[in-house]
């Protein structure tokens, strides 16, 4: 194959818009919604995370596009979901340098209930024997050598460490400056404004299209045109789409309410300045619903 034919070939099989995170919003349902639209392709799998680990990056662009299928028509549009490019602060420069006109969709989540679920996730991964040996071996095979030690030491320590003591470990080190390992990150990943504005450094305002998760749950025809309008598509009807909720899992129990208040009281100026960054206020900390509990009893502090 002659190098022109190689460039044309990776021109045809390149994102054109990305979803960037966060972490436990509702990525994976956006990407499952919006894959059924007759003019919209989604990557061979999901989080290529191609702009967050060193070893994928290194791989080359070409790599990249293997990702993605053959632009067979014209006005197909292709993307990938990784949410950890939100997160990592080295991903925007990235992505700029790779495509600066790219279009970016942040789907955000009240950071307080995002890191109860992160928890959960990781809770569920570490109690269950076959689902943690397959994300190490999987997931985490081509993480970044921080990244992989620290959450490796998280899902294989003997007991998984509670709620509120993720929490607290956390909030101290950000309270008292401490630098920290990008991984776990139950509190940081909920700081928005900081990801939002290194985005914002490299890309026009008008590139980037911030969801709220409750959108997609309570109004999720007139979020998905949101979406179809910022790419430049006509608005759909739906109708024959499967939009019933993806990867819903219930909680085996409730958040402590000790931990619930530290973390309010933690992201509400956070949030208040996320709020004046984008423009809009996500009303979180203001009553917003609280995790069903199952059989066990809530999480405890003591």
């Amino acid at each position: 194959m002659t190098r022109m034919s190689r460039m044309f070939t990776f021109a045809n099989r390149r994102p054109d818009f990305l979803i960037l995170g966060a972490q436990k919003s509702g990525t994976s349902a956006l990407e499952f919604f919006l894959s059924q639209h007759p003019r919209i392709r989604c990557a061979k799998r999901k989080e290529v995370g191609f702009f967050n680990r060193d070893k994928c990056y290194a791989r080359g662009e070409e790599w990249y596009g293997r990702h993605f299928g053959r632009r067979w028509r014209s006005g197909l549009l292709f993307f990938e979901a990784t949410p950890e490019y939100l997160y990592y602060p080295f991903v925007a420069e990235r992505i700029f340098r790779f495509d600066p006109r790219m279009k970016l969709i942040a789907l955000l989540r009240d950071p307080v209930e995002r890191a109860f679920s992160a928890w959960n996730m990781f809770r569920q991964m570490h109690n269950d024997p076959e689902m943690k040996e397959a994300a190490i071996r999987h997931f985490l095979a081509d993480a970044n050598a921080e990244v992989q030690r620290a959450l490796v030491d998280l899902l294989r320590a003997p007991e998984f460490p509670d709620f509120c003591h993720c929490v607290e470990r956390e909030l101290e080190a950000v309270e008292a400056g401490r630098s920290q390992p990008l991984e776990p990150s139950f509190v940081r990943r909920g700081i928005y404004r900081e990801q939002v504005e290194r985005f914002y450094r490299f890309f026009p305002r008008d590139n980037l299209l911030i969801l709220e998760s409750k959108e997609l749950k309570t109004d999720r025809r007139a979020c998905l045109n949101r979406v179809l309008q910022f790419l430049g598509l006509p608005e759909a009807d739906w109708d024959r789409t499967n939009l019933e909720d993806q990867h819903a899992r219930p909680y085996a129990a409730q958040m402590d309410e000790g931990a619930r208040k530290r973390l309010e009281v933690f992201f509400a100026p956070e949030n208040a300045g996320f709020y004046r960054l984008i423009g809009r206020d996500f009303g979180w900390g203001s009553g917003a619903p609280k995790p069903s509990s199952g059989q066990d009893e809530p999480v405890g502090c003591d």
